[in-house]
């Protein structure tokens, strides 16, 4: 059963490590949301090191309470846990001192504060030792386990390719009509770091109130959801004994490869979409020539889309169908509803 923290008297103040990350930006704004409709809830505080990040002024300007913390300096990271009650740890490594990320969770650790916490992993990190910075998400997913019991409720939440992370390559799909991707067969299941985040909520706070889609949550137990995931999976990623203390598996329902990616693509938006197979390096030179993200961010994703090329991603699972209690959004659904940015201006008609 949860535990007594999900009881009116809990005030909580959240941290989301790694706000200048796309993972991390969607949980922060998710806590913010929810912030403006429960008065119970202090601060969320965001922890960063990018000050060049995309991400991070909008943050600012929807009232998080921004922390811009040192790797190097274990009393840095230390101090950005302070008073916090709750915390999400996304994986510092779009930084050139990721060598020394697993600090985060040692502070984690060693807070006499916090009372919940989540780690935001990657899916099968045990596959990812070979690549110099996904390495690191694995040792600290390691480090987070031994110490998870630690916490009234700790969860590792493994994600895949992110649906909005398309968004960055929307000048592409409207400019020239093509979709750059690292490969054309291998296949992944996108899904949504929106939906993903809600999900990371509703875990972190054990309940579904307070939400804009509340109907779907009418005569779901949070308990249930979790109960009923499949045992596959915590076998994939080490049993967890009890409810408070888990691991799972967030995917979009079907995979998809390159190819398939770039039709679903075509359908949404009415006009023929090709793909633009690229090598990691060519794919990593297309996200530089396109200037919207930073260099840190771009070394990972290069090592991502190796990741993606040589099939480590090619799985799906049930858990973020279970914990919304309805379908995930597909690959076309999120193109349906973005359609705007990445329409190309003078479009033939796709029959």
């Amino acid at each position: 059963m949860f535990s007594s923290s999900s009881s009116a008297s809990f005030h909580p103040k959240v941290l989301i490590v790694g706000g200048d990350d796309m993972c991390g930006y969607y949980a922060a704004m998710e806590f913010l949301r929810y912030k403006k409709k429960d008065s119970k809830m202090k601060t969320v505080r965001v922890g960063y090191m990018e000050k060049n990040s995309p991400f991070i002024k909008e943050l600012k300007d929807e009232g998080a309470e921004m922390y811009e913390f040192d790797l190097s300096s274990k009393e840095s990271i230390k101090k950005m846990f302070e008073e916090c009650t709750c915390a999400v740890i996304t994986p510092p490594i779009y930084t050139k001192e990721f060598m020394h990320c697993k600090r985060v969770i040692e502070c984690a650790k060693e807070s006499k504060d916090l009372k919940h916490c989540i780690f935001m992993s990657l899916l099968h990190s045990e596959k990812l030792d070979s690549w110099e910075r996904l390495s690191h998400v694995h040792e600290m997913e390691k480090e987070f386990r031994s110490h998870m019991k630690k916490w009234e409720r700790g969860y590792v939440v493994r994600t895949t390719v992110p649906l909005e992370g398309f968004f960055f390559l929307r000048r592409m799909i409207q400019e020239k009509r093509e979709m750059p991707w690292p490969t054309r067969n291998e296949k992944v299941a996108p899904c949504s770091l929106k939906e993903v985040s809600r999900v990371i909520r509703y875990l972190m706070f054990g309940e579904y109130s307070h939400d804009s889609e509340a109907e779907d949550f009418k005569g779901l137990n949070l308990n249930t959801a979790i109960g009923g995931v499949a045992e596959r999976v915590a076998a994939a990623v080490g049993i967890v004994s009890d409810n408070d203390h888990r691991s799972f598996c967030l995917t979009g329902m079907h995979k998809f490869s390159g190819e398939e990616m770039a039709k679903e693509c075509t359908h949404a938006l009415g006009t023929e979409i090709h793909l633009k197979e690229m090598s990691s390096d060519e794919f990593a030179r297309c996200l530089m020539d396109l200037n919207e993200l930073p260099h840190e961010c771009i070394s990972v994703l290069k090592e991502i889309a190796e990741v993606i090329h040589k099939g480590v991603w090619d799985d799906k699972f049930d858990d973020l169908q279970s914990l919304l209690n309805k379908k995930p959004m597909t690959i076309q659904d999120y193109f349906e509803d973005n359609r705007n940015d990445f329409k190309p201006s003078v479009s033939s008609k796709f029959v």
